[in-house]
Formats: C-alpha cells, sequence, structure tokens
C-alpha cells in the first residue's frame, strides 16, 4: 500500500484497519509501517529516522471498538509489545551498517490536523513521547489483532519539543526533511525486505 486513511480526513478507526484486514487475509504476515512524525525528544533532528519501539493512543479512539467478528483475531489483543524487539534489532543494524543514525522511541498518535501547540508538545513528551503524529495507531492496533509481526519507523519532519525557541512549522520545511529522511529509509529498504 501507499498512503493510508486518517482520521483528520473524517474516516472512522474501522475503516482506517479495513486495508490491515484485507491484507492479512490475502496471505501477508508482515507490516512495515512509516510515517512522518514531530520530534518531541529535543535530541532529535528533522531529518532523522526513528525506529517505534511503542506507542501512545492519545486520539481516544480504537479500531476493535464496535461489534466484535472471530475472523478479525482476539476480541482483546495484548498490546504490551506490539512492535516486533528483533526486527528492531534488524533494522537497527541495517542503518549502522549504512553508516545512518537512528533514533529510538515512543511514537504518540493524535488526531490532527492542526498541529499541536507549544503546551501540547510539552505534555506529549512529559507523557513518555519522542514523535507525535496523525497516523499509524489505529493500523498497528488492527496489525496486532490480526497477528502481524509489526515494525515501525518514523521521518522526523520538524522540531515539536514546544521549548521557548519553537518557531512555526511550515509544509515546505515538512516535506523537504521527510523526503530526507525517507532516503534514509529507502537505502535500507531492499535489505530489510530480504532478511526479513
Amino acid at each position: 500500500m501507499q498512503g493510508r486513511f486518517h482520521l483528520y480526513e473524517g474516516w472512522t478507526p474501522s475503516q482506517i484497519a479495513m486495508p490491515i484486514r484485507v491484507i492479512r487475509k490475502l496471505g501477508a504476515t508482515r507490516f512495515l509501517v512509516t510515517n512522518a512524525a514531530g520530534g518531541l525528544n529535543m535530541a532529535f533532528k528533522p531529518g532523522d529516522v526513528m525506529i517505534i519501539q511503542d506507542h501512545i493512543n492519545m486520539t481516544g479512539l480504537n479500531p476493535l471498538v464496535g461489534p466484535h467478528d472471530d475472523r478479525l483475531g482476539l476480541r482483546f489483543p495484548d498490546m504490551s509489545d506490539p512492535y516486533d524487539k528483533n526486527l528492531q534489532n534488524i533494522v537497527n543494524q541495517l542503518f549502522e551498517k549504512y553508516d545512518i543514525t537512528v533514533a529510538k522511541g515512543i511514537y504518540i498518535g493524535i488526531t490532527g490536523p492542526s498541529l499541536e501547540t507549544s503546551a501540547e508538545r510539552r505534555f506529549l513528551a512529559q507523557c513518555g513521547g519522542d514523535a507525535v503524529g496523525m497516523s499509524t495507531v489505529m493500523e498497528v492496533i488492527a496489525a496486532k489483532q490480526a497477528g502481524f509481526q509489526i515494525i515501525g519507523l518514523s521521518a522526523i519532519t520538524n522540531k515539536a519539543d514546544g521549548g521557548p525557541d519553537q518557531k512555526p512549522d511550515t509544509i515546505e520545511d515538512v516535506l523537504l526533511n521527510a523526503t530526507t529522511a525517507g532516503q534514509k529509509i529507502l537505502k535500507i529498504l531492499p535489505e530489510l525486505l530480504e532478511n526479513w
């Protein structure tokens, strides 16, 4: 798949989860999810890549709410470890091999589409977040329920620490930094797919 549905576009969580469930029924067992995210962690720079170690769902929504169908997976899937640690190690080694600095951290999912206030950014960092974005969480919940092996990567597109030097974000800068991080991800992708 290229692109995805977002809550901020008006899609429901179950609609966002539908493509994940379809590809699982078609036989896929591995799920690589990427996103663009603001860097809550003060050490992150635009253009960095972050391996997602875990996430915090701040949307207040969940794709598993509603009538349950056993064919989709467990009604109450365990979410204590959604991102595969073995895959995280493989990805980390690949970035090291190509001498690309990679960060690790916690992704926080929000609904958007407005970017966060500086106070919200400081709050999200205090909650344990390293990066914030408007996607990924709904898909990962559905993928975990479906039994996928999951790896997640965030392209850090802007500094979002909410500090006293917080600059306004422009879409031009965000797109430029997403491209920079995307090129780093593309460098390891063929070998990741080969070794997975």
